[in-house]
């Protein structure tokens, strides 16, 4: 029943949205008010379209000659060449390695340091030209199932000894 009140009005509503204009050019007129054609004495008022997608060219679907598809995502030169195509079980590995405490080849040097906490060490930094720097920590006195040394590239693991 309730349903039957309102109905009137949804169709007014939609009746009014359907109709409404789609120009993008809006006119003020003299007193001040606002209309989609010109009247005596107005003054245009752009409005960008808001509304519209931008158009986009599509791909050839067979590539030709004269065109070049380049698919390949660019390379980050600053991540270790072992630690850039990582694949799922890999990267779950390491997610595992991070639950039981364990340091292993492409984590990341924050992960690294939260496994060790505030174990002593040293630290060596090799400037490896550009932006690249390697690491070397070394841990003495040595624990077992832990590393005694751990190689970082650029802030990766790249080797445990």
């Amino acid at each position: 029943m309730m349903s039957k009140v309102y109905l009137p009005y949804c169709l007014l509503t939609w009746l009014m949205l359907s109709f409404a204009s789609n120009s993008t050019t809006l006119y003020q007129c003299a007193d001040g008010t606002f209309s989609d054609k010109p009247c005596p004495g107005s003054k245009i008022i752009e409005i960008p379209e808001t509304n519209t997608a931008k158009s986009v060219k599509p791909l050839p679907s067979v590539p030709d000659e004269t065109s070049s598809i380049d698919v390949k995502q660019p390379v980050d030169h600053s991540v270790p060449v072992i630690c850039r195509d990582l694949s799922i079980k890999q990267r779950q590995q390491i997610k595992q390695s991070l639950r039981f405490l364990e340091i292993v080849p492409c984590m990341t040097e924050a992960q690294a340091k939260r496994i060790i906490g505030n174990k002593q060490h040293s630290e060596t930094i090799y400037p490896a030209g550009g932006d690249n720097v390697t690491k070397e920590w070394i841990f003495t006195p040595a624990t077992p199932r832990f590393p005694n040394r751990i190689i970082l590239e650029n802030g990766y693991v790249t080797q445990t000894q």
